[in-house]
């Protein structure tokens, strides 16, 4: 039994976790593995994805550039349609004006 106990002292709970020289040098950390085709691929992967997103913001533009040319000759059309209408009736300002000031104004002091 005297023979057992040193060996209970060596395999203590916490003894594994001690910092010694052999295990905590740099040497022995293992380091993780560079591969420069895995990079490549990496790489080749984000460059196709910012090209279709390129060939996506492209498309996105060209679709508002062609609203914004329906949109600005619905705003012509409607222009047109509005001096037409305003040349037609001229007097008709005058008309309201006139009209306001026929307006009987009440007085607010009771």
């Amino acid at each position: 039994m005297a023979k057992n106990q040193p060996l209970k002292d060596i395999h203590r709970k916490g003894y594994s976790n001690l910092k010694t020289a052999i295990k905590h040098n740099l040497a022995t950390k293992s380091r993780p593995m560079r591969s420069g085709y895995l990079e490549m691929f990496i790489i080749d992967k984000h460059r196709s994805r910012l090209l279709q997103e390129r060939k996506n913001l492209t498309r996105r533009v060209n679709q508002i550039n062609a609203e914004l040319v329906n949109i600005e000759k619905g705003l012509s059309e409607k222009r047109v349609v509005v001096e037409q209408d305003i040349s037609i009736f001229p007097n008709k300002d005058m008309e309201k004006d006139k009209a306001i000031d026929a307006l009987k104004i009440m007085s607010l002091d009771y």
